[in-house]
């Protein structure tokens, strides 16, 4: 009984810090973003180079922000899960 409760506080930890760490990709990926941003405005494109540079920043903001939202999505339905589980079970006990 006590190694399944210290697993469980093991799994919801490696969740959390999984949350987290989710998080802190998501606020690197908004400062990237934002200086790219200002570094753009600061050269000064004109014509062709102005809307290739504009596509790629288009193409890398989509791929990169991508993978971070699927994990966010995973790692909160695994909570979500988790919770509605753990009702079901609560209600089950009564």
């Amino acid at each position: 009984m006590e190694d399944e409760l210290e697993q469980k506080a093991r799994s919801h930890w490696i969740l959390f810090a999984s949350v987290l760490i989710d998080s802190i990709f998501l606020v690197l990926w908004v400062a990237v973003h934002y200086l790219v941003g200002l570094f753009i405005e600061w050269v000064k494109l004109s014509g062709i180079d102005k809307w290739v540079l504009a596509a790629f920043r288009i193409i890398f903001s989509l791929s990169t922000l991508l993978p971070i939202v699927l994990f966010f999505y995973e790692d909160i339905s695994i909570m979500y899960i988790r919770v509605i589980n753990k009702i079901k079970e609560e209600k089950r006990r009564k």
